[in-house]
C-alpha cells in the first residue's frame, strides 16, 4: 500500500511538472544592424501588439535583443535609435511557446533606402499591365449591386475616398 501510494505521488508530480512546461508565452529575439551590418548597440525595441506595446528591451552591445514574455498574436516591431531612422516589421506571428527571429536593418536618418519585397501570395501590381485605369460598369450591373447609393458607387474607383 505504501510503496503504491509514493509510487502514484511520483508519477503525479511527474506530470505536473510536464504540464508546467508549457508556459504558452512566445518570445521574438534578434540583432539590429546598421546599413554597413555593424551592430547597433543601446536601441530600442518594442514589440507591439495591435498597436499597444506589449514589452520593450534595448540592444546589447553587439546589437542583440529578446522579448519575452509574450502573448500569441501578430506582432510588429519597432527599433528606435537617435541619428537613424526607425524600422517597422509588421505580422510577425507568434505561436505559444515559440521562439521567433526578426534581424533588422536601420539606416542613418537621410539615408534613401528601397527595400522590395515579394509577398507571392497577395501579389498585386502598381500598375496595371493592361493600361485599364479604372473600371466600366453597365446599367444591368448597377441595377444588380446590393446598395445603389452614389458614394459607395465612387468608392469603386481608384483614388476615391
Amino acid at each position: 500500500m505504501n510503496k503504491k501510494f509514493y509510487l502514484l505521488l511520483i508519477a503525479f508530480m511527474g506530470l505536473c511538472h510536464l504540464a508546467s512546461a508549457q508556459t504558452g508565452y512566445g518570445e521574438i529575439r534578434g540583432k539590429v544592424r546598421d546599413e554597413k551590418g555593424k551592430p547597433v548597440d543601446y536601441a530600442l525595441v518594442v514589440a507591439k501588439l495591435e498597436g499597444v506595446a506589449k514589452r520593450s528591451t534595448y540592444t546589447d552591445d553587439e546589437g542583440n535583443y529578446v522579448l519575452r514574455p509574450l502573448d500569441p498574436g501578430t506582432y510588429s516591431i519597432e527599433v528606435q535609435f537617435p541619428g537613424y531612422e526607425g524600422d517597422t516589421t509588421r505580422g510577425i506571428v507568434l505561436s505559444p511557446d515559440q521562439i521567433r527571429f526578426i534581424n533588422v536593418e536601420i539606416a542613418p536618418k537621410g539615408t534613401l533606402r528601397v527595400i522590395i519585397k515579394k509577398d507571392s501570395k497577395n501579389a498585386v501590381p502598381l500598375i496595371d499591365p493592361g493600361g485599364k485605369q479604372g473600371i466600366g460598369l453597365t446599367a444591368a450591373q448597377v441595377m444588380r449591386m446590393p446598395n445603389r447609393n452614389i458614394n459607395q458607387m465612387a468608392n469603386l474607383a481608384a483614388g476615391v475616398v
